[in-house]
């Protein structure tokens, strides 16, 4: 049972910023005796943000000031949605099946199309945030990363059939499976956090990052995974890092740069169709509206938690492939 003591990102974030705020607060205005008592506020603010918060609003104005605080917030600064690593790797198996779906059988560029694959996009950063999650928590790194290359190599094979819609004379030997893909991530985390000379470190990671373009969701998962590892431990800056490679790196901000250009150079506006192209992509802020929920628990104890998307990933593939072979 998930421990109902931990706090979500999202939470914790807020209060953090809580904290800071009330601290400021205390400080703005005072004399030098007065800030004598900074580090008794200090230690105080402490104790009573790490008393649990009420779910329901608390009446009344009494109280220490940390706690008039949060319960400025609804719900008394605590979430009353909380996801594990099990419920999010579950909604990213449900968003890569509709995706995956839309691929094999509905026709590419239909409103409906566009709509399963912005689902779709829930599971690329998700299963990246869980695999920098995965680096901080494990036991062994070697193993970690043992694990995901097997399961890189299991994959090769149904990716790849998919891909080519079951037809094995169509399939390319390079394209490759997002596992690789967050294989490379990780190492390129492993690589970031070694004690080796900032040189060596510049040069390996630059050499992964080459890597990773077969890879699928290429270059852009290899960023993301980066950068959530970069900011790793304060979620507000890991959803800003992400949406600055989500709007540049995938240039989902041409969707608005695109009608402003042409409006000032080419003085007007071109079919508004060519300006949806790509709107698909902007179903990859959708993770950062359950990533906020997460509470840093596995959900489940059982191992099959643990190998649940590893076995699922190859064997929907496959299945997939199939399909699309025997029907289209």
């Amino acid at each position: 049972m998930p421990d109902e003591s931990r706090l979500t990102v999202g939470e914790r974030d807020r209060i953090l910023t809580r904290y800071r705020d009330a601290v400021q607060a205390f400080l703005d205005g005072k004399t030098e005796d007065e800030l004598s008592k900074e580090e008794a506020m200090t230690r105080a603010l402490k104790r009573e943000l790490k008393r649990p918060v009420p779910v329901h609003p608390v009446d009344g104005a009494g109280g220490h000031p940390a706690q008039r605080l949060l319960r400025l917030w609804p719900g008394g600064g605590r979430d009353t949605v909380r996801l594990s690593a099990l419920s999010l790797k579950l909604i990213a198996i449900a968003a890569m099946v509709v995706d995956h779906v839309a691929f094999t059988f509905v026709p590419y560029g239909t409103p409906l199309w566009t709509v399963m694959d912005a689902v779709g996009k829930l599971t690329g950063p998700i299963m990246f945030y869980m695999a920098v999650e995965g680096f901080h928590h494990t036991r062994s790194i070697r193993r970690y990363l043992a694990r995901l290359a097997v399961f890189a190599g299991v994959s090769y094979f149904p990716f790849l059939y998919f891909c080519a819609m079951g037809q094995p004379e169509q399939m390319a030997p390079l394209r490759l499976n997002v596992i690789y893909t967050i294989l490379l991530g990780v190492l390129a985390v492993w690589v970031r956090r070694r004690p080796w000379p900032a040189p060596l470190r510049a040069v390996l990671l630059l050499l992964l990052a080459c890597l990773s373009i077969p890879g699928d969701w290429g270059i852009w998962g290899f960023s993301i995974i980066v950068v959530l590892d970069f900011y790793y431990g304060d979620f507000r800056n890991q959803a800003f890092g992400y949406t600055l490679v989500v709007l540049f790196a995938v240039n989902t901000v041409s969707l608005l740069t695109g009608p402003a250009y042409d409006l000032l150079y080419l003085g007007g506006l071109s079919s508004p169709a060519d300006y949806l192209l790509g709107v698909e992509n902007l179903g990859m802020f959708l993770p950062l509206l359950l990533l906020r929920y997460y509470d840093g628990t596995r959900g489940t104890d059982r191992p099959w938690g643990k190998w649940l998307f590893y076995l699922f990933y190859p064997a929907h593939l496959l299945l997939l492939g199939l399909l699309a072979h025997i029907l289209l």
